[in-house]
């Protein structure tokens, strides 16, 4: 907390006031990086349909879904006789899908 304090010294801000010219500047360069951001991130899906290409995040939905589909039952149940176990490694690098 302190290096809050400190950063808002040197702007000669006091806590909690609002400084609205660096807020809008602040605000064109978030709205400009979401939009990059946007764009890459839907030619790179985009890219995935034409080459026919999964990423990680892909493969993880793939499997969810193939294991909870009802025509697909036999597997999990195969896989419910198989492992009575999973260790999970760096758990904190996990997530809900995971």
């Amino acid at each position: 907390m302190h290096f809050i304090h400190k950063a808002l010294k040197q702007m000669k801000l006091k806590d909690f006031e609002i400084n609205w010219v660096l807020e809008k500047e602040v605000f064109s360069i978030i709205t400009a990086l979401s939009g990059v951001a946007f764009t890459c991130l839907n030619d790179y899906r985009q890219e995935e349909l034409v080459e026919n290409y999964l990423d990680f995040q892909d493969l993880q939905l793939k499997v969810f879904i193939l294991l909870n589909e009802e025509n697909h039952r036999h597997i999990t149940e195969e896989l419910r006789k198989s492992y009575l176990y999973i260790i999970v490694d760096e758990l904190q690098d996990t997530n809900d899908l995971q």
